[in-house]
């Protein structure tokens, strides 16, 4: 089990290498004079010009600048904002709070909503609930995000007026009842397809092993029909859930830029939108290396999750 931690976290680092590497070198190309976007006007005299132009080290070749930037990396410096001229750290961990916020909230109900009704359709195989539980799954998985926060604001914030169209607000400042207010949209579109996902997924991996022969074994030794579903089929059906949720952790630093920018949240979709949409080159960087970084630490943990469930996996693992 150690040497294939061991090797998981070796790749994980090489992962997060690469991706620097690569982010520096990509975003180095894009078209566009730097300078001028640092100054934010095009018509600067020429001492300003070639103030900023050596404030950016731009006199150097671009592997000693990206040697540069990743020793300001380690320690978490990654350099000033174009568009904002502040620290891109301190932008990042203004806007990651309530990214992080609305993402763990729409997993805390995905999962478990999406699990049961994945339990409910698969004992229930092809009978009426089974149908109405999929087909609503089905549906629900192929509606777009932006489709369902239109529809949302038509019908709750401008015709019934119960919701406000935009806005984000902790319950410290704006209170707990404007607070859910501002959530409850947001909220309902990032969840429906995370629902809707655990949902179909829990109905494979459950029917997979309504077919296992120690399932019938279960089931002849006359053991209930809720000891067997409970104990015997969902300790090895949900195995395979850990995956989406693994990939659904992973995703949770990036943020939904769509949803973000459609209610207005100052989350890292819309520092991401803005960024790139003003070549702010810092900033997308940093969005990059650290959601690289995230995201394979939140698979590093999806597998050490595999063998504490399945220690089988590290065993399988360990042979090869």
């Amino acid at each position: 089990m150690l040497k294939y931690l061991l090797k998981r976290i070796g790749q994980t680092i090489l992962i997060v290498i690469l991706v620097s590497v690569l982010t520096f070198f990509l975003v180095d190309l894009i078209p566009g004079d730097v300078v001028l976007n640092v100054a934010g006007k095009d018509d600067i005299d020429e001492a300003e010009y070639w103030k900023i132009y050596y404030e950016l080290n731009l006199d150097k070749s671009t592997p000693e600048r990206f040697v540069l930037w990743l020793k300001g990396v380690l320690k978490l410096d990654f350099g000033t904002s174009y568009i904002y001229h502040k620290p891109v750290w301190d932008l990042i961990k203004t806007n990651i709070p309530p990214t992080l916020y609305l993402s763990l909230l729409a997993t805390l109900i995905s999962v478990p909503i999406g699990v049961f009704f994945g339990i409910i359709s698969a004992v229930n195989r092809k009978k009426k609930s089974d149908t109405i539980i999929t087909l609503t799954a089905n549906i629900c998985n192929c509606l777009p995000q932006f489709w369902i926060g239109l529809l949302l604001t038509f019908l709750l914030a401008v015709k019934l007026k119960w919701l406000p169209t935009m806005g984000f607000g902790w319950p410290s400042k704006v209170g707990l009842a404007k607070h859910i207010k501002y959530i409850i949209m947001p909220l309902i579109c990032l969840s429906l397809g995370g629902i809707a996902g655990f949902t179909r997924q829990t109905r494979s991996s459950m029917l997979e092993v309504i077919r296992q022969d120690y399932i019938r074994t279960a089931r002849s030794k006359g053991l209930s029909k809720r000891r067997v579903n409970f104990k015997h089929m969902m300790k090895n059906g949900l195995i395979p859930i850990l995956t989406i949720l693994g990939g659904r952790i992973s995703r949770m630093i990036g943020g939904s830029m769509i949803i973000e920018n459609l209610f207005a949240i100052p989350g890292m979709g819309v520092l991401t939108r803005n960024s790139i949409m003003a070549k702010d080159l810092p900033t997308i960087q940093a969005i990059v290396m650290i959601t690289t970084a995230f995201s394979c630490i939140a698979f590093l943990l999806t597998d050490i999750a595999y063998m504490i469930v399945d220690p089988r996996i590290s065993l399988a693992e360990s042979e090869e």
